[in-house]
């Protein structure tokens, strides 16, 4: 293509055609292609030559093309100063410019021409012809179809640079339509992005939600050492544990939408239609804290294959459940949730007080806690402690449940607020803690709930994982079972399975007061998984809340509580007609004298050992006493109890105070126990791991053909 002429002021030479000239010639030329379009299509491709070479008609014709191709190449530039040429008032000297380097350059691609045509010369007819469609070219550019007409006229140059404008115009709309549409496809393609970017991260929570609540497979180190384990030191005489502290981690809470859980044996659930009255806030941003965790000395080994098993019982009744708070959600003041059936409602009333009513707005229950007033939400953790927390965000009250994870808060039909807990062993749920109405109401000693002296019992602590650690040491002798959770169902079963074996009829569970770790959550399964096995086992509590003196109101209070809570049910031992319960103390007569104030009659006592228990016969009747010295191998007292151990080696000790026994002297004692037909023959323990005085089955420690261990053996095979 020729560069666009620059504009000169000199004056056109005398041997230039003008303008005008020009533009006559390309109207003619015009003209005569409208008259011979249709022939020259049949003859523009004739071979014919003339033999006596060019005549003045054939340089006419060679003319009226090169003044043709001038004028294509004046159009051609005249895209670019077409704004010059068509203003009013431009001047004869631009377009003088124009036309000569149009000129020039039509001049050089003539002369390429002509000597194309000189060297194979053309009839004249012939010749006009190729003209003629050379002419007519200029008339049909660029994909337009229209007709350029051209005049003689300044006019008519003018018409010619304004159709060269317009298509300028056109081409620039074309280009505008397409950017617009190359626009769209990247909108279009940014949305499409963005989607699949929401729908990859939802996908990543869901998976997420659903790996923290997979239970795992196998029994074998189960549960995790806790991340906040209290600790403990424990003399020769028994101290309670610690309660576990309370420790706010979060993070953005899930949506609070109902999915049954699964049901522990004694509260299965099913689907019901949930209808809360409110949605939980989402939890707001806290530091989460850590504790380190302590590495046990010893693993455990597989779990033993065992053949002795009881039989079923039938199915508890359902109660469907309503999902309170998912972890890391809260509720706020004024903020309650129903029941399915809308007969319990549970929530933070307007001056911040957690309660739970009944439809009528009776209330059910509420923290016995004094400064647990003033609330401003209720925040269920990540570790599974509920906590009511004041503007500050410090905790006022908590269920002390903070070694239950990934816990649901849930309120049943039956009137029962509770955290359940699925387990890695089992497809199960089971309470951890629970609060509200009994499943049952006490009248009396319950059928299938006597026991009769002889009876052999063996002192049971359902309080882990929180003690698995004694003075920050793990425990000396790991379980088959693993380092378990005591509010896991699946250990649950096979620990009452195992006592039975070990001909155990009463399991002593110990107990530190209303709302501890192992309340009503997990005292109330041992009852029903007890029932639900059909086994003779029975059970009743160790008080052990001996560290200050109880006043006979405080005595009265929690004996009400527990006959409300456990005495109405059938696993819960009875000896003529009253609910039985050990004491662990060793104050001396007064506090004794208390408790039987306190009971009125309606309590068997048996409490402890202690200097000067004789002093205090004539406030109790004979052989209701009964020893715990697990320093001892054997502890014998003539007609009141007789308490055997298999050995005493604390955590945190380095060396034990009592060695273990060998299968021979173990079984030994058993038999003196057995032979001494003392009404108490009690076994100091089956699972104090802190104490090291455990004898549920440990391959690693103390194997059998039986799967069992020797030190179940000996008791299954000596009664």
């Amino acid at each position: 293509m020729a560069r666009r002429t620059r504009r000169s002021n000199s004056p056109r030479s005398s041997t230039e055609r003008s303008s005008d000239e020009e533009v006559v010639e390309v109207t003619t030329a015009s003209s005569m292609s409208s008259k011979k379009r249709r022939s020259r299509r049949s003859s523009r491709y004739s071979t014919k030559k003339d033999s006596t070479g060019p005549s003045p008609l054939d340089e006419e014709a060679r003319n009226e093309g090169v003044r043709a191709s001038q004028t294509k190449s004046k159009k051609h530039r005249s895209s670019r100063s077409s704004r010059h040429l068509t203003e009013n008032g431009s001047s004869d000297v631009e377009e003088n410019e124009v036309v000569k380097a149009s000129h020039r350059s039509s001049k050089r691609r003539s002369s390429r021409r002509s000597s194309r045509y000189s060297a194979e010369p053309a009839s004249d007819e012939e010749e006009n012809e190729r003209a003629i469609h050379r002419i007519s070219k200029i008339a049909h550019s660029h994909r337009s179809s229209r007709v350029l007409v051209i005049s003689p006229s300044d006019e008519d140059d003018n018409d010619l640079l304004t159709t060269t404008s317009s298509k300028k115009t056109r081409r620039s709309r074309r280009s505008s339509v397409e950017t617009r549409r190359d626009n769209c496809r990247l909108m279009i393609g940014a949305g499409i992005c963005t989607l699949g970017i929401f729908v990859a991260v939802v996908a990543v929570i869901l998976i997420l939600q659903r790996q923290n609540t997979t239970p795992d497979e196998g029994l074998i180190a189960q549960e995790e050492p806790p991340t906040a384990a209290p600790q403990y030191s424990v003399p020769s005489t028994k101290e309670p544990t610690a309660s576990p502290t309370s420790e706010r981690t979060t993070s953005p809470a899930p949506s609070t939408t109902f999915s049954p859980s699964d049901s522990p044996s004694f509260y299965p659930s099913v689907n019901p239609s949930v209808l809360p009255s409110i949605v939980p806030s989402a939890a707001p941003s806290v530091n989460p804290s850590e504790s380190p965790t302590i590495t046990p000395t010893s693993e455990p080994s597989p779990a033993p294959t065992t053949t002795f098993r009881p039989t079923s019982s039938p199915t508890p009744p359902l109660y469907p459940r309503t999902i309170v708070l998912q972890s890391r959600q809260f509720l706020q003041r004024g903020e309650f949730v129903s029941s399915p059936s809308r007969d319990y409602r549970v929530g933070l009333s307007t001056t911040g007080e957690f309660v739970l009513l009944d439809s009528d707005g009776n209330e059910i229950w509420r923290p016995d806690a004094m400064d647990a007033i003033g609330a401003e939400d209720l925040y269920l953790q990540a570790d599974g402690n509920l906590v009511m927390r004041d503007a500050s965000g410090d905790s006022m009250w908590s269920t002390k449940t903070s070694t239950s994870s990934a816990s649901l808060f849930v309120l049943d039909d039956g009137g029962i607020i509770g955290l359940i807990q699925t387990f890695r062993t089992s497809t199960e749920s089971t309470f951890v803690w629970m609060k509200g109405v009994p499943r049952g109401t006490y009248n009396g000693q319950p059928d299938g709930s006597a026991i009769s002296y002889p009876i052999r019992g063996a002192f049971y602590y359902p309080w882990f994982p929180e003690t698995w650690t004694v003075g920050g040491k793990r425990a000396k002798f790991a379980p088959d079972v693993g380092w378990y959770h005591s509010g896991d169902p699946t250990v649950v079963r096979k620990h009452i399975e195992q006592l039975e074996y070990g001909r155990i009829d009463l399991g002593v569970a110990a107990w530190f007061g209303i709302d501890t770790n192992n309340d009503i959550g997990r005292i109330t399964q041992i009852l029903e998984l007890t029932e639900a096995s059909n086994s003779p086992l029975k059970w009743a509590l160790y008080y052990e809340m001996f560290e200050k003196v109880r006043t006979v109101e405080e005595i009265r209070s929690d004996l009400e509580y527990i006959k409300k809570w456990y005495c109405w049910h059938p696993s819960y031992a009875h000896i003529a007609g009253k609910p039985v319960i050990f004491i662990y103390q060793s104050r001396g007569c007064d506090i004794i004298q208390n408790w039987v104030e306190a009971s009125q009659g309606e309590w068997y006592l048996v409490p402890k050992i202690f200097i000067g228990y004789g002093g205090c016969d004539a406030q109790l009747n004979p052989g209701k006493y009964h020893q715990y010295a697990p320093a001892q191998a054997v502890e014998q007292y003539d007609g009141l109890a007789f308490t055997i151990s298999p050995g005493f080696w604390k955590a945190d000790e380095d060396e034990p105070r009592l060695a273990r026994l060998d299968k021979s002297t173990w079984c030994q004692n058993v038999q003196s126990m057995v032979d001494s037909n003392a009404p108490w023959q009690l076994v100091t323990t089956f699972n104090e791991a802190g104490e090291g005085t455990i004898i549920e089955p440990s391959r690693a420690n103390w194997p059998s053909a039986s799967g069992y261990g020797i030190y179940l053996d000996c008791l299954h095979d000596v009664y």
